[in-house]
């Protein structure tokens, strides 16, 4: 599983963000969350240069970060318990998202917030990027 040195990256991210000068902490007026953050840090390790918070189409979805040199995006799910984007209307927005972004030719990796902050993202992703 993860290592001490993504444990410790990751409580060092949440101590940063928490004091509000993790860098890029915020982009087009929307705050990124320490999954986020944590998983571009993870990505760039990779040698995965990306863009948060990138709009792809003319209705406005953006992906929590993508690479469009690769058209690969990546997308953190937060609310998997209590809601979020799993319910109703959004839920419908988040199918149409994605349906058009595969219609475009867009690759989209989702995980969790846990999934992330937890190491089990970044041991994913070196399987396949390193």
């Amino acid at each position: 599983m993860l290592g001490k040195r993504f444990a410790k990256e990751a409580m060092n991210l949440r101590s940063k963000a928490r004091e509000g000068i993790a860098k890029h902490a915020e982009v087009f007026g929307r705050k990124q969350t320490e999954s986020q953050l944590l998983l571009a840090i993870h990505l760039k390790d990779l040698g995965v240069k990306t863009i948060p918070e990138y709009r792809f189409c003319d209705r406005m979805f953006r992906f929590d970060l993508a690479a469009p040199d690769i058209r690969m995006a990546w997308e953190i799910s937060g609310g998997n318990w209590s809601g979020g984007h799993r319910r109703g209307k959004q839920q419908e927005n988040e199918y149409d998202k994605l349906n058009i972004a595969q219609l475009l030719g867009w690759r989209v990796m989702q995980f969790t917030p846990a999934q992330v902050l937890d190491g089990r993202a970044y041991d994913f992703l070196r399987k396949y990027f390193a």
